[in-house]
């Protein structure tokens, strides 16, 4: 039983991806199986790539679907229901995704942006480290020249989501000792695209989570890791810019909160009917406040894409991310009560989009650096 239908936006996934569908299916029969093993099913990857989502973002010149911000948080919130560990991998990869069309060179569209469009590269950043805090404002990982048109890498990286299951990098290193300016990102720093394949990166597995247990989230290590000059995305006084800007476009982590709140709804849905609940007013009543909630959220994401039209979308983006990722806790922990002690068991899936929805707000920016920014930028823009 579907809890809401989406409002659908001017390009609506399902309709642009006529593959997403079989693929959601398939992802979702192997959800709970991930989770509990920690682990990124090699199956359901498959299925991601093959349903043509990882052109989303990619224009249509380079063979990609060439889809708008609202069109990209509506598949990531369609992954989400079906898996939210996957769903933060298909966020990531669209925001590198939107980097690289915006600041990338002819060589990067052309290597990258194709390779994306055939479902043959996936993406992912590789930025958090232990210390560097949530700004990110000063990284132990450096990146120094070593030779004409050659910088070497060397550092590690924690939390990255898509460690070992993504073809390339998107790394934040340190490459001045100079105090930068930026709330997010510095302009001391800059952005190397590097193939998961070369010499000096390695990956293994990080910590053992509490939610998002299948998005491969791991440790990424640079020892001597050479790249070309090439390498870079943009110079080093815009790595600020090119940090925040698919928030410019009105890609928000909102989308994946709305998605777990949803999948949330349809199980207690689902649940209460298949038990009699729906005959009592009280649980009706929740249900519709949850409901409400959920709508609302939805709307709020669906306007951070639709706004970026206008210039708009970044502070939406980042109150989308704030506000979705709490509407899905509550959605989760609400479900957990009424349905009482069916869902006190640790297979019941409520408790995994409990704990996934609790892991949004840990994810870059943080719930209340995304508050901070975007009251700073209420401050300074008309934004």
């Amino acid at each position: 039983m579907r809890a809401l239908g989406h409002a659908l936006p001017a390009l609506d996934a399902r309709t642009l991806l006529p593959d997403l569908a079989p693929a959601l299916d398939e992802i979702r029969a192997r959800a709970a199986a991930s989770d509990e093993r920690g682990r990124t099913d090699p199956r359901s990857l498959d299925a991601l790539r093959a349903s043509g989502v990882l052109a989303l973002a990619v224009p249509r010149e380079y063979g990609g679907a060439g889809a708008d911000g609202r069109t990209v948080n509506d598949a990531v919130g369609l992954v989400a229901e079906a898996d939210a560990s996957l769903a933060i991998v298909l966020f990531l990869h669209c925001a590198v995704t939107s980097r690289i069309v915006r600041w990338g060179t002819d060589r990067h569209k052309e290597r990258y942006l194709t390779a994306m469009a055939a479902g043959d590269c996936l993406a992912a950043s590789v930025w958090s480290e232990q210390n560097a805090g949530a700004s990110k404002s000063s990284l132990g990982t450096r990146a120094v020249p070593c030779g004409p048109g050659t910088w070497r890498i060397d550092g590690s990286k924690t939390f990255a989501t898509g460690a070992g299951i993504a073809d390339v990098y998107l790394v934040l290193a340190q490459t001045s000792d100079e105090a930068g300016e930026a709330s997010y990102g510095s302009t001391a720093q800059s952005l190397f695209l590097v193939d998961a394949a070369t010499a000096g990166a390695h990956t293994r597995p990080g910590p053992v989570l509490v939610g998002m247990r299948s998005s491969a989230t791991g440790l990424v290590s640079f020892e001597d890791c050479r790249v070309a000059e090439d390498a870079r995305l943009g110079r080093a006084s815009q790595t600020p810019e090119i940090i925040s800007h698919p928030h410019h476009l009105g890609y928000t982590l909102g989308a994946v909160g709305v998605g777990i709140a949803v999948a949330a709804l349809d199980c207690a849905l689902t649940e209460a009917a298949g038990r009699g609940l729906l005959e009592h007013q009280a649980v009706r009543h929740v249900l519709a406040e949850v409901e409400a909630s959920v709508e609302a959220a939805h709307a709020l994401v669906d306007r951070a894409g639709a706004r970026a039209a206008q210039h708009r979308g970044y502070r939406l983006a980042l109150l989308a991310k704030a506000h979705a990722s709490a509407v899905a806790e509550s959605a989760c922990a609400r479900v957990q009560r009424l349905l009482g002690s069916t869902a006190f068991v640790t297979a019941h899936p409520v408790n995994r989009l409990a704990r996934d929805a609790r892991a949004i707000a840990h994810m870059g920016p943080p719930t209340y650096l995304c508050h901070e920014m975007a009251g700073a930028a209420r401050t300074t823009a008309a934004d």
